[in-house]
Formats: structure tokens, sequence, C-alpha cells
């Protein structure tokens, strides 16, 4: 895969399949770029890859707001401000304005990466650590 690695894993099933999946879309978009005949192609996955960002910000959100966590609103910040950023590249790709296509991959893969690994491995590490607390405090010694 285009990236991923077990350290990026927030212990969320769910989300770890996510964030594997979009990987996924960024090695399709990197073969799709290398043929020449592929653009309709190439829009389809950027457009794909640009919905299942949304879907996947918007449920990684709700799944944060059920556990009141502390951190939500800057969570939805940098994920409306990625998914800006998402729409401004595709558009500047489509239009011509990014040539490269290893720019706009190589612009993805960097932002995702950080972001869990700074961002999502919080929230990871809060919940792990209060489930952690919550098996110590329902323990009878």
């Amino acid at each position: 895969m285009f990236g991923w690695q077990e350290d990026l894993s927030v212990g969320v099933q769910a989300f770890d399949h996510a964030h594997q999946q979009f990987f996924v879309f960024l090695d399709e978009f990197s073969a799709a770029t290398r043929d020449d005949h592929a653009q309709q192609n190439v829009q389809e996955i950027l457009n794909k890859m640009l919905s299942f960002i949304k879907l996947h910000c918007e449920t990684e959100e709700r799944w944060l707001a059920a556990k009141r966590d502390p951190e939500l609103l800057a969570h939805k910040e940098k994920h409306q401000k990625f998914l800006e950023q998402v729409e401004s590249l595709i558009r500047d790709y489509t239009t011509g304005r990014i040539a490269q296509s290893w720019q706009v991959s190589a612009i993805l893969r960097e932002w995702l990466t950080m972001h869990i690994q700074e961002i999502d491995q919080q929230y990871a590490q809060r919940y792990r650590t209060r489930a952690a607390l919550d098996v110590y405090q329902s323990a009878r010694f």
C-alpha cells in the first residue's frame, strides 16, 4: 500500500480500515495517472476519494461527539481545512494548475499520515487509557 504502516493504527477497526482505504485510493490515483488514456478514470478516483474522505470525517466526528470528546471542535476544524485542501488540490489538478500527479499524492499522503500520527493518535490514546482505567476501576481485588 501507498504508505500505510501498522504504527498508524488508532485501535478502532473501522477507522483503521478507512485510513487504509484512503491509501488504496492514493495507489489507484497514482496508477491511473501513469496511463495516458485514463483521465476520466483519474477524475472518478479523485471524486470517489473526496466522497470517501467526507464520509470518514463525518463518521469520526459523530463517534467523537458520542464520546463527548474534549477535542471534537478542534478535530472538526482540522477535517474542514483538509477537505478544503483536497477540493482545492483536485480543482488545481483537473484544471492543470498542478501538472504533476505525484505532487497531489505527496500532499495527501503527508497530510493523512501527519493527521493520524498527531491528531487521531491523541484520541486513540485518550480512549485506550480511559478503557484501561475503566477496567482497572471495575476490577475487584
